[in-house]
This record gives structure tokens, sequence and C-alpha cells, in this order.
């Protein structure tokens, strides 16, 4: 059987650089992860598998780890569309796809713009990106 998550697997959302709000979230997300299983334990002939309760835990910590970032760069003000993963299946199901860079696979989607809400263009106004090594395949890459 394939791990699964019970949060939503894909967000957009913008990036928290407070450190006192991020703290903030974290507390709200493990006191809610913790309410969910004391519920799961009140369950009569429920047995929790240890690994499904740790990956529960690690899934939601990693997805919260995408969303903040050190208040040094709240200047960005940057906002991250960020997908997890939940099982291998996902990787053909999202149709991802990879490219080699420096010995590093770098895993990309193709957005398109969904007709059936009107859109002819993606809603995205401009593509700001950090200094790299890579910033002339970042450029060719956001058609700048």
């Amino acid at each position: 059987m394939e791990s699964t998550t019970f949060y939503p697997t894909t967000m957009l959302r913008k990036v928290e650089y407070n450190e006192n709000k991020q703290i903030e979230i974290t507390s709200r997300v493990l006191d809610c992860v913790h309410a969910y299983f004391l519920k799961i334990k009140e369950l009569k002939n429920y047995k929790p598998k240890e690994d499904s309760i740790f990956n529960v835990v690690l899934n939601i910590l990693l997805d919260l780890s995408t969303w903040f970032k050190h208040p040094s760069f709240s200047e960005e003000k940057e906002w991250r569309a960020v997908g997890i993963l939940a099982s291998a299946s996902d990787v053909e199901r999202r149709n991802i796809k990879f490219r080699a860079i420096n010995n590093r696979l770098i895993p990309y989607i193709i957005l398109k713009p969904d007709p059936k809400k009107g859109l002819k263009r993606l809603p995205i106004k401009k593509i700001i990106h950090a200094p790299s090594p890579d910033s002339d395949l970042i450029k060719k890459c956001t058609g700048q």
C-alpha cells in the first residue's frame, strides 16, 4: 500500500520570514497533529504503525521547512509553489520531469494556464531569481 498524507500536497503560499510567526505556525500545526493522534487513539481496534506516525510528522515538518526563511531574506517577499510527493506514483501522476545540472537531478513541472477558468496566460507578472553560478541557465529556463 502506498503512503498517503492527510493534508493538501500542493500549495502556493507566501514565505514567512518572521521568526515569531514561524514558531506560532509550527506550534499550531503540531498541536493539530497531536489532537489528530489523540482522536485516532480513541478509535477502537486502531493500532497505528510506528512508521506511519513518523511519516506523517516528518512530512509535515518537511512541508513547514519549505514555508519558512531566515528574516535576513525578507526583502525578497518570496512566494513558493511547493508540491509534496506522497508516494512514488505521484511522480508519474503529476507528470514531473527531471533535468540534470552539475551532476544533480532537478525536478520540474510544465505550468499551463487553465482554459476552463478563462486564462490564456499564467497569472505570473515577473520572475526574479537570486544570483547563482547557474544564472545563465536560470535566465534561459525562465525566458529572461
